[in-house]
């Protein structure tokens, strides 16, 4: 049963990210009392992750990975999981094992992996929007077969579930760009995380705003609802298209003066959908706060909170 948000502060599951390293100027600047913890990413240095320990211990702080926790340690940033050639996908089972042993020391509350890689994509969509390393993060549907995915997509979950259950951490999908073999043919996926429940999932709100943009036939809403009671946590910033298909903003802190007509995501649709499905899901702020004052910051925080409280009224 969902826990309402009126016996605590949604602050509570509020999230900051860091990536590249410990920041601890935006530690300070992002930090509130009553915050769940922070998502690490891609540090340089392994002093950063003590440094992280620490300040985890300090505020009884949870840890969350963004897998991986480390930079420069393999071959790839999203591990291949999905891959056709199995030289591929057994060096990606190799990598996370690896750092798997390695996150035991810091003992993460989750470890968060982009699903699928390769992202898979409608052939008749134009995805040159999308920001992609190159072209080895992604094929087409007519590039392989529904099949293929869901085999090699078993297999995954069930494996990752089993090192979530040993090593004590969630396992988290983030939804990269999704194909309609995913979100119109849905069912077999829903079966995946019913089967592997110990499974959940990251909702991106950039990604979902550039697919629902476009993607004509993508139903933005209609898949927050049918995803939302698996969702253990959404990466949360606003981004600004163009009506020439061109992104101005990304990673921008949401705030209310975001409108549609001026080409921003509908953030507070999405969070509506969301909370009012399913209460307990983390709020990770994967914005650049550097580019608004401390008094935005705090209207951001209250922005969220408020948008949500609505959800359950």
């Amino acid at each position: 049963m969902n826990t309402s948000l009126t016996e605590h502060s949604i602050e509570n599951q509020y999230m900051i990210g860091m990536y590249g390293s410990l920041d601890e100027f935006k530690f300070k600047r992002d930090y509130r009392d009553s915050f769940y913890g922070i998502e690490a990413c891609l540090f340089e240095n392994e002093s950063d992750m003590d440094k992280l320990k620490q300040l985890a211990d300090q505020y009884a702080l949870k840890i969350g990975v963004h897998f991986p926790l480390r930079a420069g340690k393999y071959s790839f940033r999203d591990a291949p999981i999905l891959a056709e050639h199995k030289e591929l996908r057994d060096e990606a089972y190799r990598a996370i094992q690896q750092e798997l042993d390695y996150l035991s020391a810091y003992q993460p509350v989750h470890v968060l992996f982009h699903y699928p890689k390769p992202v898979i994509l409608d052939s008749h969509i134009d995805w040159s929007s999308w920001k992609f390393g190159d072209s080895s993060e992604y094929e087409y549907t007519n590039q392989t077969s529904i099949t293929r995915i869901q085999r090699l997509s078993k297999e995954w979950f069930e494996w990752i579930q089993l090192q979530g259950e040993r090593y004590h951490f969630v396992p988290v999908m983030e939804l990269d760009a999704w194909s309609s073999w995913f979100w119109k043919d849905y069912r077999w996926f829903l079966n995946l995380l019913d089967t592997y429940s110990n499974i959940r999932i990251c909702l991106d709100m950039q990604r979902l705003y550039l697919q629902q943009r476009i993607d004509p036939d993508f139903d933005v809403l209609n898949t927050i609802r049918k995803l939302a009671p698996y969702t253990y946590s959404i990466h949360l910033s606003n981004m600004q298209y163009s009506a020439n298909r061109e992104i101005l903003n990304r990673h921008q802190p949401v705030l209310p003066e975001q409108t549609i007509a001026a080409g921003w995501a509908p953030i507070d649709d999405y969070l509506k959908t969301i909370f009012s499905l399913n209460s307990n899901v983390k709020i990770m702020f994967e914005h650049r706060s550097e580019l608004i004052s401390e008094t935005d910051l705090e209207r951001c925080y209250a922005y969220v909170r408020e948008t949500i409280q609505a959800a359950q009224a």
